[in-house]
Formats: C-alpha cells, sequence, structure tokens
C-alpha cells in the first residue's frame, strides 16, 4: 500500500500515469484524480469507487465529480474558494 496508505500498488503514478490524492471535507475524504501523462481510466475509477467516498477528476477540459448531492456543494463551494487553481465546475 502506498499513497497515504490507502491505494493499492498497482495505482503508483508512473505506472498509471494518474496521480490520486487523498483530501478531508466535513463528512469525511475524498479523492482527487490529476492526470500526469495519461488519461483516467474506467479500471482506475472503478477502483477508487470501492472506497466508497466522492471522487473528483478532470478527462481532457471536462470536470467529474462522483458523489453525493452534498459533497457535490462542497466542491462548488471549494472550488470558489481556490478557483485561481482549480478548473471550473459547471452547475
Amino acid at each position: 500500500m502506498w499513497a497515504q496508505g490507502v491505494l493499492p500498488e498497482w495505482m503508483y503514478p508512473r505506472d498509471i500515469g494518474v496521480m490520486v490524492s487523498v483530501k478531508n471535507w466535513s463528512h469525511g475524504q475524498w479523492l482527487e484524480v490529476v492526470e500526469c501523462g495519461a488519461e483516467v481510466t474506467k479500471e482506475v475509477i472503478s477502483a477508487l469507487k470501492k472506497f466508497e467516498a466522492p471522487i473528483t477528476f478532470t478527462s481532457g477540459d471536462k470536470l467529474y465529480l462522483i458523489g453525493s448531492p452534498e459533497f457535490k456543494e462542497f466542491y462548488k463551494n471549494y472550488v470558489k474558494s481556490y478557483s485561481n487553481f482549480l478548473p471550473s465546475v459547471s452547475d
């Protein structure tokens, strides 16, 4: 295990071309997936869904949010707070 003791070895960024970060929010943790040399695959997202935590990832220019309506609202506010660093979220 690696990446804050959460992710399996096969998800090492050098091997899959994406990086997964574990972030905290008021209802637990969420996973942020960032492309770093490869596109986010269905296999990666399927594996991450097993953690039953909200997930954010960008594929191309589009941002995807997987989670409860409360998480999506939280993330919209998070983006407003850090808008200089994150892609915009569509309603």
